[in-house]
């Protein structure tokens, strides 16, 4: 039996697949590591029995494709962390390229030949290119990474547990009720609690469509931001932070109004070292 080429790249694709998804990386690079492989396998497959089929082959192909499509819109616009506009120019990239290489065996019913051309090169170097730069998470939209280096700043506290670690400033008491199942961290400013640290349920889906809340990255992860208000008059109860650590858990930061600054230097040096 003869070895295939296509048939084995696609299967290192869903490998790739496979680790993303568990290792709980960019869904995103998930979906497309598997579009990928399964075209290679699909087209391996082809090539080894020598079934030329073009009608068949080109069906199976376009709805691989638009089964892609939908995943990927659907990721995106509810839980993709990043430039939502380069994403989608990066995944049509990859589409076109699909389907540029599906056409293009239907020609010969040979993938890869005894010769790798430049243009194949390019090609593998533009499709492992892609997934790398949609793995990178985006930056924070409101809240940029606290360096300590502010004047206004210079006396830092630093807190470590088993699930988190993170600067705060030094006039600031940390209180630590955490457990082996559950994150609970107290933020007092005296004698006065102004914040949390706290393992929650759910997702930060919970929070996309909420009004006033934002999509950013904390700590490499997704996460949302926004503001909490009372039912009644809709005035400001303070701020909320929901960071994704698994598929149905969150870390949530909440802090009462006018601590914006302390809010920064915490979520701009935490640490997350257990999700769960």
């Amino acid at each position: 039996m003869r070895i295939n080429k296509a048939l084995i790249i696609g299967v290192l694709f869903i490998i790739c697949s496979l680790i993303t998804y568990f290792a709980e990386f960019s869904s995103l690079t998930s979906i497309l590591s598997s579009a990928v492989g399964m075209f290679l396998i699909l087209t391996g497959l082809f090539e080894m029995k020598d079934y030329e089929n073009r009608t068949l082959y080109l069906l199976v192909v376009a709805v691989l494709v638009a089964i892609t499509i939908v995943l990927t819109y659907t990721q995106i616009s509810s839980v993709y962390i990043g430039n939502e506009l380069i994403d989608y120019i990066c995944v049509v990239l990859i589409l076109a390229v699909l389907l540029w290489a599906a056409y293009a065996f239907t020609r010969t019913w040979k993938l890869f030949d005894g010769k790798l051309s430049y243009l194949r090169v390019l090609v593998v170097v533009l499709l492992l290119g892609v997934m790398i730069f949609l793995e990178v998470p985006g930056a924070p939209l409101n809240y940029p990474t606290y360096n300590g280096s502010s004047t206004n700043q210079t006396n830092l506290g630093s807190f470590e547990n088993q699930w988190i670690s993170f600067d705060y400033p030094s006039n600031l008491t940390v209180e630590d009720a955490s457990t082996s199942d559950h994150a609970e961290v107290y933020i007092y400013n005296g004698s006065e609690q102004i914040g949390e640290i706290v393992s929650g349920n759910g997702t930060i889906t919970d929070f996309i469509y909420s009004k006033g809340f934002t999509k950013t990255t904390v700590a490499g992860r997704d996460a949302v931001i926004g503001n909490l208000t009372t039912s009644e008059n809709g005035t400001s109860e303070g701020t909320l932070v929901s960071i994704s650590l698994t598929n149905t858990t969150t870390l949530d930061i909440n802090f009462e109004p006018n601590n914006g600054a302390t809010l920064k230097q915490i979520i701009g040096t935490l640490s997350i070292k257990k999700t769960g």
